[in-house]
């Protein structure tokens, strides 16, 4: 996932919660700017609802990465409550 991975599911995110942002895995101004205009608590959860649906994604494309998910949904986890 990465540093475009994490701008693809802030992207995803201000999507959701209406904010005209082009996904360009890219962390440009306009991007900035329209997190500006979300109440964050908010916003953090939607990002990290995109990033659990990767994982989640991840999974049926590659099988193989089922043990790994107990830890990422664990650090998604512990960033929803911290």
């Amino acid at each position: 996932d990465g540093f475009g991975g994490a701008s693809g599911f802030l992207q995803k995110a201000l999507q959701k919660l209406g904010q005209p942002v082009k996904l360009d895995y890219g962390t440009g101004p306009k991007t900035v700017s329209a997190t500006k205009c979300v109440d964050s608590t908010v916003l953090k959860d939607y990002f990290l609802n995109e990033r659990q649906a990767y994982y989640n994604q991840r999974i049926i494309d590659r099988p193989a990465d089922q043990e790994n998910l107990q830890g990422w949904t664990s650090r998604i986890n512990r960033l929803r409550d911290g």
